[in-house]
C-alpha cells in the first residue's frame, strides 16, 4: 500500500471542530479546491511556509477505542515527496 497523495497548503486557517482550532488545508489533487482537515497526521511535521506533497495511510480505527472526539480515521505519514517554500 504506497498510500494516498495529499497536498498541504502552506498556512493553517481557524477553524472550529469540538472548539476553535487551526485546521490544515488538504486537497487529494493538485487541481481540487482546498478542503479543511480537521484529523492530525501522525508524523507529519508541518512546518507553515512551505507546501507539501504527502503520502498519507488511512487506517479505520476500532469505533470502541476512539475518543469521543477523534476521527473515525487514524491518517499516517507514509513519506514527504515535496516540500517546497511557498
Amino acid at each position: 500500500d504506497s498510500g494516498i497523495t495529499y497536498w498541504i497548503n502552506s498556512s493553517r486557517v481557524p477553524c472550529v471542530g469540538v472548539s476553535p482550532m487551526e485546521c490544515l488545508q488538504v486537497r487529494q489533487s493538485e487541481s481540487a479546491d482546498w478542503q479543511l482537515f480537521y484529523a492530525d497526521i501522525e508524523g507529519f511535521d508541518y512546518e507553515p511556509g512551505y507546501l507539501y506533497r504527502i503520502k498519507v495511510r488511512e487506517e479505520k480505527r476500532d469505533p470502541e477505542n476512539t475518543p469521543a472526539d477523534a476521527s473515525s480515521i487514524r491518517y499516517i505519514l507514509v513519506s514527504v515527496e515535496e516540500k517546497t517554500p511557498n
